[in-house]
């Protein structure tokens, strides 16, 4: 295998490996997250009415004070907002149009630069049957890859990496990656996002891993 090759090969291995460790990292956020919404319910169904119906005073004053300070601040500083406004207000009307400008994000998806390439990581989403589950993966594709090709103009590729929970013969379930795609910068020159049929973006990868749970 030559040199050049090798780099390659170690760059995709790099990609795929940050990949995986910010996999991990916001299954273990999520994980956190349930099990403090769970203490927190826990502890609210252990709370007599008394304490419950005290908890929602103390919020409801807590409200208040915070709107009297906000009102309070608004005012004081009207004064300095509406002199610095005007040399504010060109540099962020450009910031507007230029963002208005760039393709809108895809919900859920992650994007992480990784040497000269970006790897994008997005859960797909379940359906009532497989042929929609793969059609929404498909869009969903489609609509990263072109909001990668728009942000990340100097990118040489966009590997694409999506997760589904997948469950082993002894019963365990877990995020796994179900879909490994590239796509070289010279592929997605050549795509027409305005014409591309989704249920093709997959053929056109110029590395597909695909679980058979997609295909």
């Amino acid at each position: 295998m030559s040199k050049r090759k090798v780099r390659k090969y170690e760059k995709e291995l790099a990609a795929r490996e940050e990949a995986e460790r910010r996999l991990a990292e916001e299954k273990a956020k999520k994980e956190e997250r349930e099990r403090r919404n769970q203490e927190s319910r826990e502890a609210w169904q252990q709370m007599s009415p008394k304490q419950k119906q005290n908890t929602y005073v103390g919020l409801g004053i807590a409200a208040v004070i915070v709107v009297l300070i906000l009102a309070l601040l608004g005012s004081c500083g009207s004064g300095d907002d509406k002199s610095e406004s005007s040399g504010v207000s060109d540099s962020s009307t450009t910031a507007v149009k230029e963002t208005a400008e760039k393709v809108r994000k895809p919900g859920g998806a992650t994007f992480t630069e990784t040497g000269d390439g970006v790897v994008a990581t997005f859960e797909v989403q379940d359906s009532f049957t497989k042929g929609t589950r793969i059609s929404g993966a498909q869009m969903d594709t489609v609509d990263i890859l072109e909001y990668a090709k728009a942000n990340y103009p100097s990118a040489a590729s966009v590997t694409v990496i999506g997760t589904f929970p997948l469950t082993d013969r002894y019963g365990n379930t877990e995020d796994d990656a179900v879909l490994d795609l590239l796509y070289t910068r010279d592929t997605l020159d050549r795509i027409n996002f305005a014409g591309i049929q989704a249920n093709r973006i997959w053929d056109l990868a110029d590395r597909a891993i695909i679980h058979p749970d997609m295909q």
